[in-house]
């Protein structure tokens, strides 16, 4: 076999030249003639679809040789009361040669927003229930007050870095809250800087079913309190008229500052006792509970 391949390799040289030179051929053939601007729009009405939403875009172009790049991206969804919007430096899309020949409809996406960064990949197909979508992704570092910011004012200061790993989600049609999926959340240097009080580190697991955001294994450790916890999210069209509804057990090391009318409150009235808290109402005026009585309510509209 090496023999026949060294007496036959200048043949063998030439069709792995003419192969390789016929697929740069292709790609360019590709790029230089497909309608671009078509596909960008097509990719804009699918996503508009599959989000319930409507998409501003101040930059479409694309890049060598099948990626996709929107700069200036808002995301508005249709439904809401007021004016929701989330807003991205940047996203892009690209597509592999094979993928894209086999006419797959599989992306890998990558965008910057809130001060982070994420990626992942999005594939839909169809289904005789409509079009099946699912989508996997990472974030990180996103700033949670900006995220905030999304739905509503953040006049309390919150503040943290957001990351999101694993996360999953598959839905039919054009709701995507109404799919299923789960991811793994981290909240680290958590802060209200109006009371300052915070959590050096908070970590849980989301799941979602149906509209419902189940969190579970909440883990929030800081310098004053510990805490643990579950609960869920019930989302409404309009996103500041969701419910939540969160229980929580904290352990009080520092009874100090903004703490110090929590521990005198608390069971034990002292340092180490242990507090149940719970919030429940909307997004846009949840209420805080105390060992099963109203404490304060939040108002961000």
């Amino acid at each position: 076999m090496i023999r026949w391949i060294q007496e036959h390799k200048s043949t063998l040289f030439g069709i792995l030249g003419y192969l390789t030179f016929s697929v740069i051929l292709l790609t360019v053939f590709i790029y230089l003639t497909f309608p671009w601007q078509k596909l960008s729009r097509f990719i804009e009405f699918q996503v508009e679809q599959a989000l319930d939403s409507t998409i501003e875009i101040q930059k479409s172009e694309f890049r060598f040789p099948l990626k996709l790049v929107w700069t200036g991206v808002a995301f508005k969804p249709r439904e809401a009361g007021k004016a929701v919007r989330v807003d991205l430096d940047k996203i892009s899309l690209e597509w592999t040669l094979r993928r894209f020949l086999q006419r797959r409809l599989e992306v890998l996406w990558s965008v910057n927003l809130a001060g982070g960064e994420g990626s992942g990949r999005i594939a839909a197909q169809p289904t005789e229930q409509g079009m099946q979508y699912r989508f996997e992704g990472n974030l990180r570092k996103v700033q949670l007050a900006k995220v905030l910011e999304f739905v509503s004012p953040n006049p309390y200061g919150i503040e943290g870095s957001v990351g999101i790993t694993n996360a999953r989600q598959d839905w039919v049609g054009e709701n995507f809250l109404k799919g299923s999926g789960d991811a793994t959340l981290e909240v680290t240097d958590a802060r209200v800087k109006t009371v300052d009080f915070g959590f050096n580190r908070i970590t849980g697991h989301l799941v979602m079913k149906g509209g419902v955001a189940q969190l579970d294994d909440i883990l929030a450790q800081g310098p004053a309190m510990d805490l643990t916890g579950s609960g869920n999210v019930l989302f409404r069209p309009k996103v500041e008229d969701s419910l939540i509804n969160f229980n929580s057990r904290a352990t009080i090391r520092d009874s100090k500052g903004p703490l110090a009318m929590l521990g005198a409150m608390s069971p034990r009235g002292a340092t180490g006792g242990s507090t149940e808290f719970s919030l429940r109402g909307t997004f846009k005026r949840p209420t805080l509970f105390m060992n099963g009585a109203p404490i304060y309510t939040l108002s961000t509209s």
